[in-house]
């Protein structure tokens, strides 16, 4: 009770919001640090209502599934602290939720608070946007009178395929079809050709979406128009405040080419999709997780890796992704002086101490990326079909995130890791047990060391290990 009651209103020590205290801030200090535990919980519960409401998973599987990402040590140690990470977190949640329940105008205005807590929260209102138009073109190509024979349909079990009999209801329905017993064709030349979002990705598959967008752009405009408030309010900030995302301290926020945060974001994404990530997932829900990522992304490598090449082909790109990131791995000034945060220590006794690791880890990362891929593909969070468009446009979001971000800062990486476990399918027992525990007991750690443990700086100040 004690460990619960300093965190949520502090205690006669010194404030443990900031490094240095006043009467004024000692005083507030309990009215402000239950906020973000609010905020905590109303992200909970945004959660469970994306899970059952959205994916209609069961109502215990949805609870399990709200409760391990809500455990997510990093969410969980700053609903303790006055950060606008919680209020951040639950504000693009209430929109995502919105979106996903077809109530935009909503949504938006939800949007627009988020802005208000994180300025880069603009490449999440981007994402929402983005995806909802990829669900309307889902939706749209599945009103058609035939489906291609690797487009998964919405109607089918959880392997993606439709059954028997729901081809066969597809094609009395249409009249004009002939069942297959696993899938539905029929004709399609009075049909308007229309993009199929579960194609690979491709250049050709990216013009004819291009050339969709331009001949729906006026339905498009008037269903999501809601969007654009918060979009073009962000790019009149932009102008009034000389181009700068920031406000505040812009000299140690300055936009730059940092590869290897993506490459961070992957690794630790990876593993919580999925803790045995090499291991085979017998008992995955998805059809595609059972096997292992190692296997899965030898296979993908051996049809070429998407260069038409082959294997060669294939680990040339992973050489050259490995130079890349030994170049553009980067440390900010805070990173190697501020010794509060666990990244400093992470940094000084690995990253910063050996100047290959991130070109020897490059393959983990490489097959993170492909699992993390491959996961959103399937679908889960706008669709139950594959997309490979909601794979672009969730990587553009990450990317925009990111990538331009100097500092390696956990919270920068908690949306882009929430969001990407949304949109892939529920992650299995076995894997919510193990990061549940894993959670657990690294919550009860970081929590003791941050109350009990205080040391002391050079100029006498208190300082607290914190995330």
């Amino acid at each position: 009770m004690d460990l619960l009651r300093r965190l949520l209103f502090g205690s006669s020590t010194p404030s443990l919001c900031a490094t240095t205290a006043t009467a004024a801030g000692s005083s507030a200090l309990p009215y402000l640090r239950p906020i973000s535990a609010a905020f905590n919980l109303g992200s909970f519960a945004l959660l469970h209502a994306i899970f059952y409401r959205v994916q209609r998973l069961s109502n215990g599987e949805a609870l399990a599934q709200a409760l391990s990402l809500s455990l997510y040590p990093v969410v969980f140690f700053f609903g303790f602290l006055y950060y606008t990470d919680a209020a951040s977190l639950c504000s693009v949640l209430g929109m995502y939720y919105l979106a996903r329940r077809k109530k935009h105008v909503a949504a938006a205005a939800v949007g627009g608070v988020s802005l208000m807590f994180r300025q880069t929260n603009v490449a999440w209102v981007g994402f929402v946007l983005g995806t909802s138009i990829v669900e309307d073109l889902q939706q749209a190509f599945l009103k058609k009178d035939y489906y291609y024979q690797s487009t998964p349909l919405s109607i089918t079990g959880a392997n993606g395929h439709p059954t028997a009999d729901t081809a066969s209801s597809a094609a009395y329905s249409y009249g004009t079809g002939t069942g297959t017993g696993s899938q539905f064709l029929a004709p399609s030349s009075n049909k308007k050709q229309l993009p199929d979002p579960s194609e690979p990705l491709s250049l050709s598959l990216l013009l004819r979406f291009a050339l969709y967008l331009v001949k729906s752009l006026p339905a498009t405009l008037q269903r999501f128009w809601p969007y654009l408030v918060p979009l073009f309010s962000f790019a009149g900030f932009l102008a009034w405040n000389g181009g700068k995302v920031v406000l505040g301290d812009v000299g140690h926020h300055t936009p730059t080419l940092h590869v290897a945060q993506l490459a961070y974001f992957i690794l630790l994404t990876a593993h919580l999709h999925r803790p045995l990530l090499l291991l085979p997932g017998y008992r995955e829900p998805a059809e595609g997780d059972k096997i292992s990522a190692l296997r899965g992304f030898g296979r993908w490598l051996q049809q070429g890796a998407g260069t038409g090449g082959g294997l060669l082909a294939g680990l040339f790109v992973l050489t050259l992704a490995g130079l890349v990131l030994h170049r553009f791995t980067l440390s900010h000034p805070f990173l190697l002086s501020d010794n509060r945060h666990y990244t400093f220590y992470v940094w000084q006794r690995v990253f910063g101490r050996y100047q290959f690791v991130n070109l020897l880890l490059t393959p983990l990362y490489a097959v993170g990326g492909w699992w993390l891929a491959t996961r959103v593909y399937q679908g889960s969070g706008a669709s139950s079909r594959s997309s490979s468009l909601t794979v672009l446009v969730l990587g553009l979001a990450v990317v925009l995130v990111l990538l331009p971000v100097h500092l390696l800062e956990p919270r920068y990486m908690t949306l882009p890791i929430v969001m990407t476990l949304l949109e892939a399918p529920p992650r299995s027992h076995t894997s919510l047990c193990l990061t549940g525990i894993g959670f657990v007991c690294v919550n009860f750690v970081t929590v003791y060391v941050f109350l009990y443990r205080p040391f002391t700086w050079g100029d006498g100040s208190v300082a607290r290990f914190m995330w």
